[in-house]
């Protein structure tokens, strides 16, 4: 299944060609810290040279980079294995959907051949969800939502757990959260939060809060271990930009095989990080079993289950919507409190948190199906939204599969006429990406020019383009004055010609420097004495 998504391009390991954008950013992490000598765990000044910086900063998965980082094979440069992951994403995702379904409808006393059937098609129906594998084309981290069905299946199964089984179960899914993203640490956190409340009359108040407080240190302390926290001070542009549409669960973008519908993109930014579409099987089961939740009653239903699930959809939706709500093409601001619009703002691409959402409902709407109907029915039911939402979707797999197909990265390739024929270990661009893309060498994407080169060349650059970048960073790299003083004999600059003609004292004094044509409107320059 995931390979139908991908295509074949992403699964050849010599092929990187097609890592550019976001996923530049973090195959040039990965393979940069992995060979700096001079690293530790996850901190390197490869990419942001001299000023050390943790690969959390990239959103590169700093949990999974020290796992894998022993393997030197999966950091060699030529070699990639992103694609590779996205299909384990993929099968995670139906594979801990189906032990989350399970959890809902049965337990394991009255477990049936029907219920496993049930289980499954609700497991394959994750793995279908077009918001998740749509991420394949920008957001390696951000693909990593099998951690969401994880995080449902250990909370349904830890219902009845002893007090220090339930805390540490729980607080493994947050902690190993907490090694890949912090967006999906938040929704795991919400998601078990909300439920909780829900659960308090099985328990007395105290414990609640300590499972609740636990979470919390628990967060805290991954993010602080794997360099995420670093950036908590940072402020975030495009809260609001970055929203969903009140529409977004039935917006296909007009992919969608059956369900065409497009909704205006009301802030410029929902398209990609607001796309939240569900597929029309999904929609369906939704509808199906609303219906049947108002018509029928179980003979013994889980009112906690029920009431805590569709909680935390309507939670995860409305701050999806954040506080510039948008309907089709109109949107609205609705002022809030400043500290609250802070925290808010942390996660400024705000359409992102309705993912849970879309997990809950499935795990929820297979559920009230399968606690009102014969199970044969609900299976047939179940049978005829999956083959719906896979046609439905094989619209979206389609476009995402010629969007890899097309993708190239950028490639310096200068002369080395151009270069000087002394060697060089450095590579410093001036000014760097991070200090504004514009007026950079080489322009928006000049990360992937000078990144991929200094990776081809097994050298450190200074420009990088990062999730967050600290102020520390700007502070450093920014200062071109700084940085010609720091110059040394073998570190090859790329300066902008505003640059090189702010400092001319500078650069008369022992540089030389020759035109880039191949980058345009900047210099190589090189401090010779």
């Amino acid at each position: 299944m995931g390979v139908s998504y991908l295509g074949a391009r992403p699964l050849d390991y010599f092929d990187t060609g097609w890592l550019w954008g976001d996923l530049a950013q973090v195959y040039l992490a990965w393979s940069g810290f992995n060979s700096d000598p001079q690293s530790f765990l996850t901190v390197s000044d490869s990419l942001s040279f001299p000023i050390p910086m943790s690969i959390a900063m990239f959103d590169a998965m700093p949990l999974l980079y020290l796992f894998l980082s022993p393997f030197h094979i999966f950091f060699a440069h030529g070699g990639q294995f992103f694609g590779l992951y996205f299909v384990i994403c993929i099968a995670l995702q139906a594979s801990l959907g189906y032990l989350a379904t399970r959890e809902a409808i049965s337990t394991p006393g009255n477990r049936s051949s029907a219920s496993e059937v049930a289980a499954a098609f609700g497991g394959l129906l994750t793995a279908t969800l077009p918001f998740t594998f749509y991420r394949f084309q920008g957001h390696t981290a951000l693909s990593s939502q099998w951690l969401l069905a994880l995080s449902i299946f250990i909370l349904l199964r830890s219902r009845s757990f002893p007090l220090g089984y339930w805390i540490a179960s729980n607080n493994a899914v947050v902690f190993l959260a907490t090694g890949i993203n912090p967006y999906l640490t938040f929704m795991v956190c919400l998601s078990v939060v909300i439920f909780l409340c829900f659960q308090i009359g099985r328990q007395n108040l105290l414990r609640t809060l300590i499972k609740i407080s636990t979470l919390g240190i628990t967060a805290i302390t991954g993010f602080y271990l794997f360099g995420f926290l670093d950036a908590a001070g940072e402020k975030h542009g495009g809260y609001g930009h970055y929203s969903m549409n009140a529409l977004g669960p039935f917006d296909s973008n007009g992919l969608g095989s059956i369900l065409r519908f497009n909704v205006p993109d009301a802030t410029g930014g929902q398209s990609f990080e607001g796309f939240t579409y569900l597929g029309l099987g999904v929609l369906g089961l939704v509808a199906c079993s609303a219906i049947l939740a108002l018509v029928r009653k179980p003979e013994k239903p889980d009112r906690r289950l029920a009431f805590g699930a569709l909680a935390i959809v309507i939670v995860s939706y409305l701050l999806a919507l954040s506080t510039t709500p948008s309907f089709l093409s109109y949107s609205w601001f609705l002022p809030a409190p400043e500290a609250i619009e802070d925290i808010l703002a942390k996660f400024r691409s705000s359409g992102r948190l309705f993912w849970i959402g879309g997990f809950w409902l499935i795990t929820l709407s297979v559920y009230l199906l399968y606690a009102r109907l014969r199970a044969r029915y609900t299976i047939a039911i179940l049978a005829v939204l999956l083959a719906v939402q896979i046609v439905d979707v094989a619209g979206v797999a389609a476009k995402i599969r010629d969007n890899i197909s097309g993708f190239q990265h950028l490639t310096w390739t200068p002369d080395r006429s151009e270069l000087g024929s002394a060697p060089f270990t450095k590579l410093i661009v001036l000014p760097p990406w991070q200090c504004g893309p514009n007026a950079s060498p080489g322009g928006k994407r000049n990360y992937e020019l000078f990144g991929y080169f200094a990776r081809s060349v097994g050298i450190k650059t200074n420009n990088f383009y990062a999730g967050r970048t600290l102020d520390e960073q700007r502070a450093y790299h920014c200062n071109p004055e700084q940085a010609l003083k720091n110059a040394k004999k073998d570190e090859l600059f790329v300066v902008a010609t505003y640059i090189r003609d702010r400092f001319p004292e500078v650069f008369a004094q022992g540089w030389s420097c020759n035109a880039l044509p191949s980058i345009g409107d900047s210099f190589a320059c090189r401090k010779e004495h």
